[in-house]
């Protein structure tokens, strides 16, 4: 008889401190549900200690602990560093899934070179602001969702707009 393995999940996003984003709420929330309702999979979710963890409050989640008054840069190097760091150690045969922020994406594709099925979730990719600053950050985040290669969209219309070389994967709005 064979020994099945059990799935792993490795989830990872950054929660803003102060703020609840829906971004970051919907995903916790997600692989809560998910933890909760799929007993046949291991989910473990990597994220600091935001305020959207605070609300969800599963204990079973991971949290990386940053100082919410340092500087943005070194709360984006230590969140980065602190996701591989965690999630190395994990079989190579796990599935990791970002959020579409910089600091999972990145981390995510320094983890693709162990985890074979990395993918990002994206929510939505509208760029509101225009200043130099924000289109910048876009095309970074954009290039990183390009290298990973596996793009998870809950938005149709996103889906649609966005052009790669990949796979994209639909699974509509996952609070509904």
């Amino acid at each position: 008889m064979k020994d099945e393995k059990q799935k792993i999940v490795i989830a990872l996003t950054s929660d803003p401190y102060h703020n609840i984003y829906g971004y970051a709420l919907v995903f916790i929330r997600l692989f809560d549900y998910v933890q909760k309702n799929k007993p046949d999979l291991s989910v473990v979710l990597f994220s600091n200690d935001g305020t959207s963890s605070k609300v969800v409050n599963n204990a079973h989640f991971k949290q990386i602990r940053l100082n919410p008054s340092s500087k943005l840069l070194r709360k984006f190097i230590e969140l980065s560093v602190g996701f591989i760091r965690n999630v190395w150690k994990y079989d190579k045969h796990s599935i990791v899934i970002a959020n579409a922020e910089i600091p999972e994406l990145l981390a995510a594709c320094v983890l693709k070179m162990k985890f074979k099925r990395t993918y990002c979730l994206i929510q939505d990719l509208c760029l509101r602001d225009t200043s130099p600053a924000s289109r910048m950050i876009h095309s970074l985040r954009m290039f990183l969702i390009r290298c990973i290669g596996n793009v998870i969209f809950t938005n149709r219309h996103t889906m649609n707009q966005f052009s790669m070389k990949g796979n994209k994967f639909y699974i509509g709005n996952p609070i509904f």
